[in-house]
């Protein structure tokens, strides 16, 4: 129920496994670090009431213990003293989009350099983290690069979940391109890869594997219009029956599953 994410390795621990055998090397591993959480209220997200004056014992990456009062740890553990503050599990967001966070609206993302939306959404992570969510999906707009590095331990941020450049139709509501372009070379979120426009089932299909090798692990196609959309009616449907299976099917290939944007019941 409970998150603590720890982040070991680097270029020494590289060499280390690259000198030595898997074998040498798992016999002089050291026992996991642990940290002691002590004097906790814990909302388990089960219960309604606190469980009141509690401890929690962390092992590496593993509840190892929940006792009330006291729990017996190593000489070496680290120990936070909540103060008779709330411990829970983290929060989970289904539903961000971290790279498109700044302020301005479409004519605002439309003007801003490549280097602005993933400095937009490092801020946008380490918001969310401080806000208690430890894992969210990015659901459109947002590939890899801040996750690796959020991973690599570099910069604080939650577990991600990517589902890479939104896929759309032509006049779709993912279709960012605005009067006057006349290509995806001339618009910025197009040029950037954050959102795509797909027609048929073969453009689909690239689209999600180009996706795919950006490192996204969910496929997120429009498949209606909305509120925000200025070329799509939000009661429109969007995607043909074989455009949505082509979809599914690059996602089934993965073991992944596709996300739609829509608003209808049709």
């Amino acid at each position: 129920m409970f998150s603590v994410r720890r982040f070991v390795g680097g270029l020494a621990a590289t060499l280390l496994l690259a000198i030595y055998p898997a074998a040498v090397v798992g016999a002089e591993e050291g026992p996991k670090p642990q940290t002691l959480f002590t004097n906790v209220n814990i909302f388990d997200g089960k219960n309604d009431a606190l469980s009141e004056g509690m401890s929690v014992l962390v092992e590496g990456n593993f509840i190892k213990k929940v006792a009330k009062g006291e729990i017996e740890a190593r000489d070496d553990a680290t120990v936070v003293n909540g103060g008779g503050r709330t411990l829970m599990p983290g929060l989970i967001d289904s539903h961000v989009h971290f790279y498109l966070s700044m302020g301005g609206g479409r004519i605002g993302m439309e003007t801003s350099r490549w280097d602005y939306f993933p400095a937009m959404g490092a801020a946008a992570a380490q918001e969310w983290l401080a806000d208690g969510f430890t894992t969210v999906r990015d659901m459109g707009g947002m590939l890899d690069g801040l996750r690796k590095v959020i991973d690599a331990g570099l910069l604080d941020g939650p577990r991600m979940y990517l589902a890479g450049s939104t896929i759309s139709q032509t006049s779709g509501h993912g279709d960012t391109l605005l009067d006057g372009q006349m290509g995806p070379g001339e618009n910025n979120l197009a040029r950037l890869g954050l959102f795509v426009v797909a027609d048929g089932p073969e453009e689909i299909r690239k689209a999600a594997r180009k996706s795919f090798s950006y490192g996204a692990t969910i496929i997120k196609i429009m498949m209606g219009g909305g509120v925000a959309g200025a070329k799509s009616p939000m009661f429109a449907p969007q995607y043909t029956n074989t455009e949505i299976k082509a979809a599914v099917e690059e996602a089934a290939s993965r073991d992944v599953y596709v996300a739609a944007h829509i608003y209808n019941d049709e």
